[in-house]
């Protein structure tokens, strides 16, 4: 199923949407004279809070709508309103995203941990630096390290042999074993 396909809602959430959709309608047919923009927008206000609450709709899909509704309102002109949008924060936030979910995907995170096992050998000291190997390529990818780390050290500490491990080494490796197991 695609990222962007739109799920068929059930009847509780198309209930839950109309109070909202009520609002927005009475909002912006009969607005108190002079102050149509400012009804307007608390019908905008009250249809995406509705819509964000009983989502009927994805939340993507919803969070569109003011680019939409506002300019076409008199509220804001379009400008104003893909200001919102064109945010370096959430334009970061946003390619994160769209990088993690292709990681996920495509099976990217498992290729990195079996390339890193196959790398670093089936030693405590090569586990130790496929682990912090791991972290140091993948952190940078929001949602997505630590299921990148998560398969790495899974694959890795699932194989170690406690009876191979000495004391003094691998008190480190076996502490990290136990967390995971």
């Amino acid at each position: 199923m695609s990222v962007f396909a739109i799920p068929k809602p059930s009847l509780s959430q198309i209930l839950g949407a109309v109070p909202g959709l009520l609002v927005y309608l009475f909002c912006t047919l009969y607005p108190h004279p002079g102050q149509e923009a400012f009804y307007a927008a608390i019908g905008v206000a009250a249809l995406l809070i509705n819509l964000w609450i009983a989502e009927p709709i994805p939340l993507w899909l919803s969070s569109l709508f003011p680019l939409v509704l506002l300019p076409l309102h008199g509220i804001l002109d379009i400008s104003a309103a893909l200001k919102n949008y064109h945010n370096n924060t959430i334009l970061l936030f946003f390619g994160g995203f769209l990088l993690a979910y292709s990681v996920e995907k495509w099976h990217l995170h498992k290729r990195i941990a079996f390339k890193l096992l196959a790398l670093t050998g089936d030693n405590p000291k090569g586990s130790v630096w496929g682990m912090m190997l791991s972290t140091c390529l993948i952190i940078w990818i929001p949602g997505d390290s630590d299921s990148q780390e998560y398969a790495y050290n899974e694959t890795k500490l699932s194989e170690i042999d406690n009876s191979k491990l000495d004391s003094n080494n691998g008190i480190g490796v076996k502490t990290l074993a136990s967390s995971f197991r």
